[in-house]
């Protein structure tokens, strides 16, 4: 994947996976309670071909941090329920058949297990297999207001003592969390180590210009001067004013 970003905004697009409303009836109404122009769906891939797209797409990023130098350790993937788990899967197994990296992969459950052999997944399936301090990279779909990520986190660490070396999830939509923060930092704050995503609403917006109505556009861009971080704000502000004079 030499244009990683590019092509995988292409590739969401053409799978549905990228939804964008062609007027305000049609605006989507997030977990978050927002109602938002866009709507982003990694669950719509459901046959082999994409799902191995997708395992690929993360694991040339995943390959790409580690070359980098960006993480130096890596022992584990957790994802976490219920993306999360599907997405971190495939990636486990795309990273060895691809890279012959070696991890384990972990998953939490959403109700803790009350039965069976609960040192070993009573909330977190593998937990019996973590080691004390080991490297984890928490993998899921996209970021809109951090909660979740947090949440899982928490129920991570409350199982085993681990170090986080980052998240990353296929979209960042560079929003604001609950508290008017930036999501992102704010996963940053508490987890103590770097959000990375594959593409970002920007990615989304510039590849897909020349597929999508100057109205889509302007939502997209009124929508993220709303609920955007403030870097992003100040460049949907820029868009929007370039959007306008070309009319």
């Amino acid at each position: 994947m030499k244009n990683l970003e590019k092509d995988f905004v292409k590739f969401l697009y053409s799978k549905k996976c990228i939804k964008i409303a062609s007027n305000k009836d049609e605006f989507f109404l997030l977990k978050s309670g927002r109602k938002c122009p866009f709507f982003i769906n990694l669950g719509s891939l459901i046959d082999g071909h994409s799902l191995s797209y997708l395992a690929d797409a993360y694991a040339t990023k995943i390959y790409r941090l580690i070359e980098e130098k960006e993480i130096a350790n890596l022992d584990y993937i957790y994802g976490p329920a219920y993306k999360g788990i599907v997405i971190g899967s495939l990636v486990c197994a795309k990273l060895y058949e691809k890279y012959k990296i070696q991890l384990k992969f972990i998953y939490d459950r959403k109700e803790q297990k009350g039965y069976g052999d609960q040192k070993a997944d009573s909330l977190i399936v593998g937990q019996d297999q973590i080691e004390e301090n080991g490297s984890v990279l928490m993998i899921d779909d996209v970021i809109t207001s951090g909660k979740a990520k947090i949440e899982a986190y928490q129920k991570l660490i409350n199982v085993k003592k681990v170090e986080m070396v980052g998240v990353l999830v296929g979209v960042d939509r560079e929003e604001i969390g609950v508290e008017g923060n930036s999501a992102k930092e704010e996963i940053e704050r508490v987890l103590g180590c770097k959000v990375y995503s594959i593409i970002n609403i920007g990615d989304i917006y510039s590849t897909l210009i020349g597929k999508i109505s100057t109205q889509q556009r302007e939502y997209i861009l009124d929508y993220i001067m709303e609920w955007g971080e403030e870097k992003t704000k100040i460049w949907a502000k820029m868009e929007k004013e370039k959007l306008l004079n070309s009319k």
